[in-house]
């Protein structure tokens, strides 16, 4: 083995983390390659009302969805790893800054301001949105609207993803 480079690539900052609730698995995996190759550091999948999967069937997908980050930290010459996390609602972590997009509350502002270096969380809901249970959890967390439009749930990830990215 040789070593042919010594260039240190420091993790992309400010820590964003993308917070999803459980969509089929195969729209799961999109999500979990395309928000890899954008720069998210963590993305925590969890369970809400409408989920589409419980947290149980999830897990079971693990392993796949570990070897998909992989592949796409590979593909996007990523030097680091996607921090995949399953937990509960009740347990998400919060960042400095955190958003909740929806399209269910009117004059939301648009997630167009720059928060530079500042670590932020955005939440993408499953395709039936949040119910009123889901929304005393995220009590803390900003309403944003990611479009003009009602994005499927895999979409409004990784436009979410590409805007955090983006801005910060």
């Amino acid at each position: 083995v040789t070593i042919i480079d010594h260039t240190y690539y420091p993790p992309l900052h400010p820590h964003l983390t993308l917070v999803i609730s459980t969509i089929k698995p195969k729209n799961l995996e999109l999500v979990i390659q395309k928000v890899t190759e954008i720069g998210i550091n963590r993305l925590i999948i969890t369970e809400t009302r409408y989920s589409q999967l419980s947290l149980r069937d999830i897990k079971k997908k693990y392993t796949r969805f570990q070897t998909i980050a992989t592949e796409a930290c590979k593909q996007a010459q990523r030097p680091y790893l996607l921090d995949l996390q399953i937990m509960p609602l009740a347990d998400i972590p919060r960042s400095s800054q955190n958003y909740v997009a929806t399209t269910q509350a009117e004059d939301l502002p648009p997630l167009l301001t720059p928060k530079t270096h500042i670590d932020q969380s955005l939440f993408i809901g499953p395709e039936g949105g949040f119910a009123l249970q889901d929304y005393e959890h995220l009590s803390d967390f900003s309403p944003v609207r990611l479009t003009p439009y009602i994005l499927r749930s895999e979409t409004a990830a990784i436009v979410g993803s590409g805007l955090l990215r983006h801005l910060s």
